[in-house]
């Protein structure tokens, strides 16, 4: 599956409220990508992935999902400060850094 496919997929079930299903997807995915590719898929997801559409559990749920593989993502770093900063928006300051202090 291609990241853009898997992003697409991601908004259509964040948009309807089913937050689980994305979540779902996410690891699913990422954790297959991550077994068979070497994160390659994952790394594009990383670079294409609209933070401003995406709610704090998604944000959240895919800094977890590339928690244990963030040597290998390249791009993950730049992910991190993108999701930082919607974080911050959403939840302000002081929630974000304790949110991602064992995320990052």
């Amino acid at each position: 599956m291609r990241a853009v496919d898997v992003l697409t997929e991601i908004y259509r079930l964040h948009s309807e409220g089913r937050t689980d299903a994305a979540l779902d997807l996410i690891f699913t995915t990422i954790e297959a990508d991550l077994k068979g590719r070497g994160g390659s898929m994952t790394n594009d997801l990383l670079v294409q992935v609209d933070v401003d559409r995406l709610d704090e559990d998604i944000l959240v749920g895919l800094l977890i999902a590339t928690y244990a593989a963030r040597s290998l993502l390249k791009e993950r770093p730049h992910f991190l400060e993108r999701a930082r900063g919607r974080l911050r928006l959403q939840l302000g300051e002081a929630v974000t850094i304790s949110v991602l202090e064992d995320l990052t």
